[in-house]
């Protein structure tokens, strides 16, 4: 389950990074249209960190991007890797 969290939270700050960068905010613009605090920012970018859902909707608002964009980046760079570890790690159930 770490390591899961580790993937998402990863994959998340990477997106933000880069959606930030795109549009050419520092982390303090970002956290100041978001709503939140600057060091909160560096924490999701560097993975340390996954927003709750409602930051990661304050994060899409401050980004001006729709949140089911960002989730079908994340969606689509994590979910084989979750997948499989679910797979492996769930009990065997008797029919």
């Amino acid at each position: 389950m770490e390591e899961e969290k580790n993937i998402l939270a990863e994959s998340i700050g990477i997106q933000i990074r880069r959606l930030r960068n795109i549009n050419g905010m520092t982390q303090a613009q970002l956290a100041e249209d978001s709503i939140c605090s600057t060091n909160f920012i560096g924490e999701i970018e560097r993975g340390k960190i996954a927003p709750s859902f409602e930051y990661f909707i304050k994060i899409c608002v401050g980004l001006n991007v729709d949140p089911t964009t960002l989730f079908k980046i994340i969606n689509d760079e994590v979910y084989h890797s979750i997948e499989k570890e679910v797979i492996e790690n769930r009990p065997e159930r008797n029919s």
